[in-house]
């Protein structure tokens, strides 16, 4: 399962009242990438990845947490910044694909 972090900038609102330490407020958040692997299937769907790729499509994306109770559902607009297949080891091509998300994450209980 990859880590959906978003850490949030901080702003330097240092001031003439601020004495000897600065002071910071809480910015916007910088939503990071997602890096997935998977097995590569030769399939329609994984080769859709490759289509989304060149084409540069941004669109909704959904990750379902099914081993907790209710099963969570984190849904975030993004778009593919990498994608690429390995060479086969041990009969075994590896997909990796890296989302760039966009905007905030929502989070579903099922």
């Amino acid at each position: 399962m990859p880590s959906v972090t978003a850490p949030v900038d901080f702003i330097d609102a240092t001031n003439q009242d601020s004495g000897d330490a600065k002071e910071y407020i809480p910015g916007l958040k910088d939503v990071e990438e997602l890096t997935v692997e998977m097995n590569y299937i030769n399939t329609t769907n994984q080769n859709r990845l490759k289509t989304m790729f060149d084409a540069r499509t941004t669109c909704n994306w959904r990750i379902r947490l099914t081993n907790v109770s209710p099963v969570v559902t984190l849904s975030f607009d993004g778009f593919l910044s990498s994608h690429g297949i390995t060479s086969p080891v041990q009969d075994k091509r590896v997909r990796t694909i890296v989302l760039r998300r966009t905007g905030d994450v929502t989070f579903d209980n099922d």
